[in-house]
């Protein structure tokens, strides 16, 4: 579910979690192997967090369909 700051909604790693039907964990290994960009940060209280906009969503989409589409070819070419 989105938090709200200065009143609107910011999504969340959970909620770009649901968006692509996996585990925030997931999201997270994704960003740090840069299988999808890094997200845009917000400070939220004493931190600062990463956000999910809409936008963000659709440039990781693509980088995630290319990267699976890279992956399916790698492991064409593999076999004999």
């Amino acid at each position: 579910m989105p938090i709200r700051k200065d009143g609107r909604e910011v999504n969340t790693v959970a909620d770009a979690a649901q968006h692509f039907g996996v585990s925030a964990k997931t999201v997270d290994k994704w960003i740090r192997a840069g299988v999808i960009p890094e997200p845009p940060v917000m400070e939220y209280g004493l931190g600062v967090i990463r956000t999910y906009p809409p936008d963000y969503l659709k440039r990781a989409d693509k980088a995630l369909r290319e990267a699976r589409a890279k992956r399916s070819q790698d492991r064409q070419r593999v076999r004999p």
